[in-house]
C-alpha cells in the first residue's frame, strides 16, 4: 500500500511541476519576488542621506560657521542654500526643495561667551512624519556632539527649538491617509480597466465588439468611463472618511484635488487597458496588476521618502504617475 501511495504522490507532484513550467503566471510571480527583494533593499529605507536644508545664519560668527561645518560633515544633511532672512523658508519647503530649515539667532555666539544657554530653531517639513521625526533626532545628535566637542559641555549650551510645519503634532495618519486615496483608487481602477477587455476576450464577445460599427477610440472611451466614475467615487468616499472621521485637515483647493485625481485615474485606466491588451485571460490580468502595482507603490514615496532612495531609483520615479499624485495630494491636503 505504501509504494502505491508514494507512486501517486510522485505522479501528482510531477504534474504540478509540469503545470508550473507551462504557466506564464508562475514565471511572472517568481520574477516579481526576485526584483521585489532588490527594490526593498534599496528603496524601503528610512535612513537619511544628504537631506537638503536651508540655513538662516543671523549671527555670522565663527561659532555659527563651525556649527554649519559640523552639520554638513555629518553626511546626513546637505546645504541647499544659505540666506539671511527667514522669508525664504516657506517657498523652499512648499516646493519640496528642502526638508529642513535651521535658524541661528543673532545673539548666538554672545550668549555662549557668557556661558548662557542659547537655542537654534529647526523647522521640518511635516508632510512625511517619519522623515520629520528623524530630522529632529539626527539634529539632536549633531548638536549634542557639537556641545561636547566645541563647548566642552554636554546637554547644555546649545538647545534645539523644533517645529514641524503642516503637521504640528506629527500625526502619521495625516500622511498615510492622503496617500492611500491614491493607492486604493489606483488598485481598483487598474483592475477594472484590465478586466473589462479580458472578460470580453474570455467570453468570446471581444471579436464581435470589433466588428460593430464603432471606432477603436469609441471603444476605448466606453471602456474608460465606468472605471473613471468608480475611481472618482471611491476617492471621494476616502477623502470624506479622512476629513470627517480621522479629522485630517484640508487646506487646499478642492478643484485642484479633483483635477489631480482625474489626471491620475486617467493614467491608471490607460495602464489597466494596456495590461488587458497583453493578458489572455482575467487570471493573467490579476498577475500583471500585482507585478506592476507593487513597484509603483514602493517608488511612490508613500512608504519611504523618494530622496532617501538611490539616484537611479529616483530617476525611475519620474515615470511613476503615482509618485506625482501622492506628492500633489499631500501638498493640497
Amino acid at each position: 500500500m505504501e509504494p502505491v501511495l508514494e507512486s501517486n504522490c510522485l505522479h501528482h507532484m510531477e504534474r504540478a511541476i509540469s503545470h508550473l513550467q507551462r504557466s506564464e503566471n508562475s514565471y511572472s510571480l517568481t520574477a516579481t519576488g526576485s526584483y521585489s527583494g532588490f527594490l526593498f533593499g534599496y528603496a524601503a529605507t528610512y535612513n537619511l542621506n544628504k537631506v537638503p536644508y536651508v540655513l538662516i545664519d543671523e549671527s555670522h560668527t565663527q561659532t555659527a560657521a563651525a556649527l554649519e561645518s559640523t552639520i554638513n560633515s555629518s553626511g546626513v544633511f546637505e546645504l541647499y542654500q544659505s540666506a539671511n532672512s527667514p522669508d525664504i523658508i516657506a517657498p523652499l519647503i512648499d516646493s519640496n526643495k528642502v526638508i529642513m530649515a535651521v535658524i541661528i539667532p543673532q545673539d548666538f555666539e554672545e550668549k555662549l561667551k557668557h556661558k548662557q544657554p542659547t537655542s537654534i530653531t529647526v523647522i521640518a517639513n511635516g508632510t512625511n512624519t517619519m522623515t520629520s521625526g528623524l530630522v529632529a533626532a539626527y539634529m539632536g545628535q549633531i548638536i549634542s556632539q557639537f556641545n561636547q566637542t566645541w563647548l566642552g559641555i554636554e546637554h547644555k549650551g546649545i538647545t534645539i527649538e523644533s517645529r514641524t510645519w503642516y503637521n504640528e503634532n506629527q500625526q502619521s495618519s495625516w500622511t498615510f491617509l492622503t496617500g492611500l486615496v491614491i493607492l486604493i483608487s489606483m488598485t481598483q481602477v487598474i483592475m477594472l480597466g484590465g478586466l473589462s477587455v479580458a472578460r470580453e476576450r474570455e467570453q468570446g464577445t471581444f471579436d464581435q465588439l470589433l466588428v460593430t460599427p464603432v471606432s477603436s477610440m469609441q471603444i476605448l472611451i466606453a471602456k474608460s468611463i465606468p472605471p473613471m466614475i468608480i475611481g472618482l467615487f471611491q476617492s471621494t468616499v476616502l477623502l470624506l472618511i479622512a476629513m470627517f472621521w480621522f479629522k485630517v485637515p484640508f487646506r487646499g483647493n478642492i478643484l485642484l484635488v479633483y483635477a489631480v485625481l482625474f489626471t491620475f485615474i486617467s493614467s491608471s485606466i490607460g495602464l489597466g487597458l494596456s495590461i488587458s491588451a497583453i493578458a489572455k485571460n482575467m487570471q493573467q490580468v490579476l498577475v500583471y496588476v500585482f507585478v506592476f502595482l507593487f513597484p509603483l507603490a514602493l517608488l511612490s514615496g508613500l512608504i519611504t521618502p523618494v530622496h532617501n532612495m538611490p539616484k537611479l531609483l529616483q530617476y525611475l520615479t519620474y515615470g511613476n504617475p503615482m509618485q506625482f499624485s501622492v506628492d500633489a495630494m499631500q501638498d493640497l491636503s
